[in-house]
């Protein structure tokens, strides 16, 4: 017998996913990206990093909507436009071109953007007609729409993928060079989320350093008033799915919650999703810690991603700021077990998100 269409893991995974947990860095990220965004002069450049999965693209998501709404009156205006820089061409490169050509998408150009076609066989013409374009006229084309829709901010996420562009590092520094005179010639402040590995691309540019206005993301680290703060998210979650009667909340699995997500928000979330499903599948009545250690990352994998994590670290904070999780576990262990005791129940209730966006 299959899984019913109504098992309860279904809507918790739905709601783990559409929830606004407030909290310390998120708030603190969100607000210091929208005052960025909102006062820097045309040509500047706004960068969000920090580590994977803590919620960068979301915060960018919800600040464009915002603008987006503020100016919906208008029909013909663009105040915003945001393209993702995967690298989908050959051998994992792409090119200067595909980003042009995504831009020229999501602005919705009448000639070259995709997204405006009405059929499947209109859709094929254009891309056709957009193929047979030199790159050059493609630019010039997206310069001149850009003055038109009156963009007022271009959001380039995942940009710590440039470094794969055809051309390799010089590609890259060509690629940023040309948006940041994009930027100064058409009046518009250029965005760039990423996670850490993009603070190596921006110095391929060393005259962007100049212009750049950075918000940090950060992760929860080993600190007392880190886990408290974890230790309330958790509190949140928590009501969100089903435990078993003697387990009060997911705060009593904490140790291996903040270890395994490495204090990212959003691999804390995907891990909790990962172990409802397996609870399903499993015909479970609770979610308990040896079904989330059975879906939990391999150690190769959760080390791949701390050692990004560490090395982005210690060329935001420097290198004596830097901890470690394999710390002391007599250390770790009573600053636990004071939270454990401690900590205050989460007041601020979990919020819905709006449609779409990535964590």
């Amino acid at each position: 017998m299959g899984l019913d269409f109504d098992h309860w893991v279904f809507n918790s995974i739905k709601e783990i996913e559409e929830a606004y947990v407030p909290h310390k860095y998120w708030e603190y990220a969100y607000d210091k990206t929208l005052a960025h965004i909102l006062t820097c002069p045309p040509g500047e450049v706004v960068l969000i990093t920090g580590p994977s999965s803590v919620g960068k693209s979301k915060i960018l998501d919800l600040i464009f909507e915002k603008i987006k709404e503020a100016n919906k009156s208008d029909e013909i205006k663009r105040p915003v436009v945001k393209v993702v820089a995967t690298n989908r061409g050959e051998a994992g490169t792409f090119s200067n071109r595909s980003i042009i050509e995504k831009t020229l998408d999501e602005l919705d150009h009448p000639i070259y953007g995709m997204k405006s076609k009405g059929t499947s066989y209109e859709e094929i013409k254009a891309t056709l007609k957009s193929d047979s374009v030199s790159g050059i006229k493609l630019e010039r084309a997206l310069e001149r729409y850009i003055e038109l829709v009156d963009l007022k901010y271009f959001g380039l996420d995942e940009a710590q993928h440039l470094i794969y562009i055809k051309g390799g590092r010089k590609g890259a520094r060509l690629m940023l060079e040309k948006f940041k005179g994009m930027a100064v010639d058409r009046g518009f402040v250029l965005v760039l989320v990423g996670a850490y590995p993009l603070l190596d691309v921006i110095k391929l540019c060393p005259h962007l350093i100049a212009r750049k206005h950075e918000v940090h993301f950060p992760r929860y680290r080993v600190s007392e008033e880190d886990l408290s703060t974890f230790a309330q998210i958790l509190l949140a979650y928590s009501t969100f799915v089903k435990l078993k009667p003697n387990v009060s909340s997911l705060v009593e699995y904490i140790v291996e919650l903040h270890q395994g997500s490495l204090g990212c928000i959003g691999l804390l979330k995907r891990w909790l999703c990962d172990g409802l499903v397996e609870t399903a599948v499993l015909k479970k009545e609770y979610l308990d810690l040896d079904i989330l250690m059975k879906v939990l990352k391999s150690y190769e994998d959760i080390d791949e991603i701390y050692q990004e994590i560490k090395a982005g670290e210690k060329k935001i904070y420097g290198k004596k700021y830097i901890t470690s999780l394999e710390t002391d576990k007599g250390e770790y262990k009573t600053v636990i077990n004071k939270i454990i005791k401690k900590h205050k129940p989460f007041t601020s209730k979990p919020r819905r998100y709006p449609g779409g966006g990535r964590e």
